[in-house]
């Protein structure tokens, strides 16, 4: 099932809705710009189960992303105890960016 959230600013995401548990447990994602030249993402997990890596993207409209990289998870694939992860983009579109962040 197929769902979309407003945050009331006319941002929209779309977010696939599950029954069962999820493979991972996010705490906060978020792209923080450094000196105008990198951005920094930045998320932590406080559980996962099966998780291969996060691939990181990014979009100039927030509809069309594209792959900039990726983070391997946990040792093994599961973890049960908080896991902090960064990745830099040193390639930022200029202007407004949208990054996207997916457990694979």
């Amino acid at each position: 099932m197929l769902a979309t959230a407003t945050d009331g600013s006319n941002n929209t995401s779309e977010f696939t809705l599950c029954t069962g548990p999820l493979p991972v447990e996010l705490l906060y994602f978020n792209a923080i710009a450094e000196d105008n030249i990198r951005v920094r993402c930045e998320w932590a997990t406080a559980s996962e189960l099966n998780n291969d890596y996060f691939a990181v993207e990014h979009s100039k409209d927030g509809t069309t992303f594209a792959q900039i990289g990726t983070v391997k998870g946990a040792p093994g694939g599961n973890s049960s105890t908080q896991l902090n992860y960064e990745y830099y983009d040193h390639d930022p579109y200029t202007g407004i960016s949208y990054y996207r962040l997916k457990q694979v």
